[in-house]
């Protein structure tokens, strides 16, 4: 039986896409191990971040680079100072925004495919039992709002809890537009690492802070108490079955 143009054609397809697919992913994990096991001084990405700040290319990957960092687990704050001090901070926050936000995602869909995962660390432990007893929108923006709060830990449980995903999806947006847009406005113009270290000082973190404890507490108020949900429930129970009597 010969084979077909058309049919060599479709047998090489798959297998170009294949190739494209192990050179991405051959790229991205040189990256990892570039970002996270050898030693970058500050001023060496400060460097970097300043040649590529007007390559759309480059910050098309370091866009790329963040989302899949953060889908795979990995902090992505090294791209943030890729961006964050050489652009106004509505774009820097825009940019930030789309690589969080697919990484988010990202993450939430890989952890949403686990059959069983054990949380380890006090931390993990915590946020489980948060988003299990309280997964609304206040809480999910709460702790994408607080500083230094990894988010990493809010995409994977989100998503091993397999909470609602356009919830997930607008609690990102609004907890990583808040806090992007004040640690990209802090950071513009930096250019060194007292700078740096000037920028996110305390004072510019504390609003943050506040709005972060403020929607915790916003969330925990809409809350019903435990009692009295219990007790609607049985009242609505009975007068079920005594409709049906």
């Amino acid at each position: 039986m010969t084979r077909t143009p058309e049919s060599q054609a479709d047998t090489t397809a798959p297998r170009g896409s294949q190739r494209k697919t192990i050179i991405i992913l051959v790229t991205l994990a040189v990256l990892f191990i570039a970002f996270m096991f050898i030693p970058l001084p500050f001023s060496t990405i400060i460097t970097w971040g300043a040649e590529v700040a007007h390559n759309p290319f480059a910050i098309a990957l370091i866009l790329v680079v963040m989302a899949a960092m953060m889908t795979v687990g990995l902090p992505g704050s090294i791209c943030f100072w890729l961006i964050a001090p050489f652009h106004p901070p509505l774009v820097a926050t825009l940019l930030l925004l789309t690589g969080s936000l697919a990484g988010a995602i990202g993450g939430y869909q890989l952890s949403s495919r686990l059959s069983y995962a054990a949380p380890k660390s006090r931390l993990s432990k915590r946020i489980t039992k948060l988003l299990t007893e309280r997964s609304d929108l206040f809480t999910q923006t709460s702790l994408r709002v607080l500083p230094g709060f990894p988010h990493v830990l809010v995409n994977f449980t989100s998503g091993f809890l397999r909470l609602p995903l356009p919830t997930f999806i607008l609690a990102a947006i609004l907890g990583l537009t808040s806090k992007w847009a004040v640690y990209c406005t802090a950071v513009y113009g930096a250019r060194n690492v007292l700078q740096a270290e000037e920028s996110l000082s305390i004072s510019t973190l504390m609003p943050l802070a506040i709005l972060g404890i403020m929607l915790l507490i916003s969330g925990q108020l809409k809350r019903p108490p435990k009692g009295e949900s219990d007790d609607s429930e049985d009242g609505a129970d009975e007068d079920f079955e005594g409709k049906e009597n």
